[in-house]
């Protein structure tokens, strides 16, 4: 049963509508009218943001690596310049490094040269065989990097021989 056939349906004995009925048709007919005509606020409150939703683009969102490379682009200040030189210039003997112990021979016993080293990549398009694909791709997710580590061994190999 709507809100109006309830309004409608409450009728004193004399035949007048009761006043908890007026009040709910007439609450029910200002709401009705209210959603009908006022207007939705839009998403894009500010004129930039219209014009940006209008345009279709969207806002440049700033992360943590962003930040760190805009930081390492920054320009050194004219003193930090004039440091680096000074120490530049100074023999490696003059330098100052007794605040910096030597480590023994045992620390570098585990050491691997490139440790952390991570190549760039590059995409790029590659017409293999059908079988060497579904070789490939035959142990689950990862066939690219699968195909990347045995062309790099070959690389590394080959690099050894000459």
């Amino acid at each position: 049963m709507s809100l109006a056939s309830t309004a409608k349906s409450r009728v004193n004995r004399d035949g007048t509508r009761s006043a908890w009925s007026k009040a709910l048709k007439c609450n029910w007919s200002y709401t009705q009218l209210r959603s009908s005509t006022m207007k939705k606020p839009s998403p894009a409150s500010s004129q930039p943001a219209r014009q940006r939703r209008a345009s279709g683009a969207s806002m440049p969102r700033a992360t943590r690596r962003s930040r760190n490379r805009d930081a390492s682009r920054r320009q050194l200040t004219a003193k930090q310049k004039r440091d680096l030189a000074a120490l530049a210039a100074l023999p490696d003997d003059q330098i100052d490094t007794s605040d910096i112990p030597e480590l023994p021979p045992s620390a570098w016993k585990h050491a691997v040269r490139g440790r952390f080293y991570r190549p760039l990549k590059q995409a790029i398009s590659l017409r293999l065989d059908a079988d060497v694909v579904a070789w490939l791709k035959k142990p689950g997710k990862g066939y690219q990097t699968r195909a990347n580590y045995l062309l790099r061994q070959q690389m590394l190999a080959d690099l050894r021989r000459t």
